[in-house]
C-alpha cells in the first residue's frame, strides 16, 4: 500500500500557453468526472470494474509531437483537437510533456469530431493545456508507490502522477497505454481516458451533488474545522470519500434536522476520517490501510468486484464505491454507500 503522505513534487515552468487560460469554463461533456450508474428507482450502486482488456495500438512515427500525432491513425481526434485549438505550431518546438488520449477515449468522454468542431477554441485550448507539461518527463523518475503532483500548461491545475510497483503509469484516473514515445525534444504518453478539466473547488462540487447534501449539510455544522481542510490550497491535494445520503440515513442521520442537531465534536472526527491529505484516485487506490486526516487509518480492499473503504470503528460493513474520480481544482472526491466510523466513535 502505497504511503500517501509522501509526495513527490515536481515544478514545472509555465510560459507560452499561460495566455489562455481566461476561458470561462468547458462543455458538460467533460466536467462530469466520474462514472454513476442507478436503479430504475434512482438509486445510485456500486462500480464495478470492467475485466474487459483490449491491446492498445502502437505509436510508431517519429519527429516532432504534432509530425507524431499527424501520422498516427488512433489519434485522429487529438489531431483534430490540436488542429482547432490552433496549437499545431506550438507543438512542433519546446520541451514538452503531452498526454493523449486515444481516438477511443475521446468517444468515451462524448467528443466526436462533430463535437470538437463546434467547440469554442478557448476551451479546446483549455483541455490541451490540461494533458500538457511545459517540460519534458521521463517516467523513469517517478517513484513506484508515491504520488507526483505535477503543474500543468493550464496555469491554475496540476496532475497527479502515479507509478505502480508493476511499472504501470496512471494521470490523475487515466492508464498510460503507451509511455515514453519519444519527439523532438518532448515526450508523448498515450492515455485511455481525457482528464476532465477541474472547474470546481473540493467544497463547490459537493455542493453541486444532490446525493451529497446530507454531507454538504455535516459540514456546514461542524464549520471552518472542515470546510478549511476541504478548501485546502496544497499542491499536494486532497482525498474525500463522501457518504451518499443514503449512507447519512442508515447511520442514523434520518433527516436534515438530525444533521443540524448533531453532536460536533463527535461529527468533527467522523468528518475527519473521510479525507486524506492527498489525491488518490481509484486506478491508483492500492490494498492496505491509508492514514486519514483524522490521524487514524482505513482500510482499502481491491477485489473482484470493485474497491471497498472501511472504517476501523464499523468494520463488519464495508463501503462501495458508488462515484469515482470527481476531479476538484484542489483534490478528488469518491461517493461512498456507508458512514465511516473511527476506533472509539460508536454508530
Amino acid at each position: 500500500m502505497p504511503t500517501y503522505a509522501m509526495r513527490t513534487q515536481i515544478t514545472l515552468t509555465v510560459n507560452w500557453l499561460a495566455t489562455a487560460t481566461l476561458a470561462l469554463g468547458l462543455t458538460p461533456l467533460l466536467t462530469g468526472c466520474g462514472s454513476k450508474n442507478a436503479n430504475d428507482d434512482g438509486t445510485i450502486v456500486p462500480e464495478v470494474p470492467s475485466t474487459t482488456a483490449t491491446s492498445p495500438q502502437s505509436v510508431t512515427s517519429t519527429g516532432s509531437l504534432t509530425d507524431i500525432i499527424d501520422k498516427t491513425g488512433h489519434l485522429s481526434l487529438l489531431k483534430e483537437a490540436i488542429t482547432e485549438a490552433g496549437l499545431s505550431d506550438k507543438l512542433k518546438t519546446g520541451s514538452l510533456t503531452l498526454f493523449a488520449p486515444t481516438d477511443e477515449a475521446f468517444k468515451a468522454a462524448g467528443y466526436t469530431k462533430a463535437v470538437l468542431d463546434t467547440l469554442p477554441v478557448a476551451d479546446l485550448q483549455r483541455i490541451l493545456q490540461y494533458h500538457l507539461l511545459n517540460s519534458r518527463l521521463s517516467g523513469s523518475t517517478l517513484v513506484p508507490g508515491t504520488p507526483s503532483t505535477i503543474s500543468t500548461a493550464l496555469v491554475t491545475a496540476s496532475v497527479t502522477l502515479f507509478k505502480a510497483a508493476d511499472g504501470q503509469v496512471y494521470a490523475n484516473a487515466s492508464r498510460v497505454v503507451q509511455p515514453d514515445i519519444g519527439a523532438t525534444n518532448s515526450v508523448m504518453y498515450v492515455i485511455d481516458k481525457v482528464m476532465p478539466v477541474p472547474s470546481q473547488t473540493t467544497v463547490e462540487l459537493i455542493r453541486a451533488n444532490p446525493e451529497l447534501s446530507l454531507f454538504r449539510m455535516a459540514v456546514e455544522r461542524v464549520g471552518t474545522t472542515i470546510s478549511s481542510v476541504l478548501l485546502s490550497p496544497t499542491e499536494r491535494g486532497i482525498t474525500v470519500f463522501a457518504p451518499s445520503n443514503a449512507a447519512f440515513r442508515a447511520a442514523g442521520y434520518t433527516n436534515e434536522d438530525a444533521v443540524r442537531s448533531a453532536d460536533i465534536p463527535r461529527l468533527t472526527e467522523v468528518l475527519r476520517y473521510h479525507i486524506l491529505n492527498s489525491r488518490a484516485f481509484a486506478p491508483t487506490l492500492r490494498t492496505g490501510d491509508v492514514t486519514t486526516a483524522q490521524g487514524t487509518a482505513i482500510t482499502v480492499t481491491i477485489g473482484a468486484k470493485g474497491t471497498t473503504i472501511t472504517g476501523k470503528g464499523n468494520p463488519a460493513v464495508a463501503g462501495n464505491l458508488l462515484q469515482t474520480d470527481l476531479t476538484s481544482t484542489n483534490g478528488v472526491v469518491h461517493v461512498i454507500d456507508r458512514v465511516l466510523l473511527p476506533t472509539g466513535v460508536s454508530q
